[in-house]
């Protein structure tokens, strides 16, 4: 996630928005953008697992979602899924934003 921050400006620059959404609470959302120094996006708190479980990312045995990233063009439509996002690689950043380039 820290790398979406470092490419906020050019995903708003040709027209895109940023969302992280994750089934921790409010106050987690808080303290890790805090720990961050800030994110230039909006987090929000998937508390009853809705988004997750309508995305089909949810694990309700364990109550948490898998980290996965969507690319969604301006209609709505997913154009782009990673289904396995390491916020450590790069490589996974790189395809995001292709993707996201390639829905001009």
């Amino acid at each position: 996630m820290t790398v979406f921050k470092t490419v906020s400006d050019k995903v708003h620059a040709e027209g895109g928005e940023i969302l992280g959404i994750s089934v921790d609470h409010v106050p987690s959302h808080k303290a890790w953008a805090e720990n961050l120094g800030g994110v230039p996006f909006p987090l929000v708190a998937d508390w009853f697992q809705t988004t997750a479980s309508d995305y089909g990312v949810h694990d309700p045995e364990r109550r948490v979602a898998k980290r996965v990233t969507y690319v969604l063009d301006r209609d709505g439509v997913i154009r782009f899924v990673n289904p396995a996002m390491d916020p450590r690689s790069q490589d996974h950043y790189d395809a995001i934003m292709k993707a996201f380039d390639d829905i001009e």
